[in-house]
């Protein structure tokens, strides 16, 4: 499935790499592509996003890409430092306690490092 990068946890963690000039090239109109009613609908309102992605390392998404799901996505980077994938985990808005999603933070940041580790291992 492709979904715009604005409205997933992975593709904002991918984003959120970006420098907020670049962010604003690759979306050059104030509003934003939506999957849903809930997906951000600004490019001001995605800067803000990308700007505590960047703070906590990680990117949150909640019902931009389907209703009643949240997901926490990541970014693969290679050795030099560059992004190669996202990656995330989807729970249900229900599912989402803070203490589930304390946890599923740290396993799709884990996942999102040990991948790292191992393309740069092969590189």
């Amino acid at each position: 499935m492709r979904l715009p990068a604005c409205c997933t946890a992975s593709g904002r963690a991918l984003l959120a790499a970006m420098t907020d000039e670049e962010v604003k090239t690759l979306y050059p109109d104030e509003k934003l592509p939506q999957v849903t009613k809930a997906s951000t609908e600004t490019r001001t309102e995605l800067l803000a996003i990308l700007a505590e992605a960047r703070r906590k390392g990680y990117a949150v998404e909640k019902g931009g890409t389907r209703p009643h799901m949240h997901s926490y996505g990541a970014r693969v980077i290679n050795s030099q430092g560059r992004s190669t994938a996202g990656v995330a985990v989807m729970l249900y808005e229900g599912d989402a306690t803070p203490d589930v999603e304390s946890k599923v933070v740290t396993a799709v940041q884990e996942l999102a490092n040990r991948l790292s580790r191992f393309g740069q291992i092969l590189a």
